[in-house]
């Protein structure tokens, strides 16, 4: 599936796992939620809009990250391709590609 997202920020890297001693890819990216937080409880507060955090696919040693890194794009709107997945009994997504400025200029999203 495809959406847009005001995409923040981009981060990858690789890691040395402590556990299994074994080097581990990551990537992801900061996005702006589009809805507007208002809870203000004993436990905890949220007002505004908050950053939400995506994986972003690590294969080919991050080339989707660095990909998207310089396409000129972030900080800015992104139509990002996403796939579902289900990780720990919870649904996530994955950015798995991006549309180029110049896919964008060719082929608009269409309007909700």
């Amino acid at each position: 599936m495809k959406e847009k997202f005001k995409v923040l920020s981009v981060s990858a890297g690789r890691f040395k796992d402590d556990q299994t001693n074994e080097e581990r890819v990551f990537a992801s990216l900061n996005y702006l939620d589009r809805s507007v937080s208002d809870i203000i409880e004993s436990d905890q507060i949220k007002v505004g809009q908050q950053h939400v955090k995506m994986r972003v696919l690590t294969d080919d040693n991050n080339a989707l990250a660095r990909k998207l890194a310089n396409s000129g794009q972030i900080p800015g709107d992104v139509v990002l391709h996403l796939e579902m997945s289900v990780v720990k009994n919870t649904p996530s997504l994955t950015v798995i590609g991006f549309d180029t400025i110049e896919q964008r200029v060719l082929e608009p999203l269409s309007k909700k």
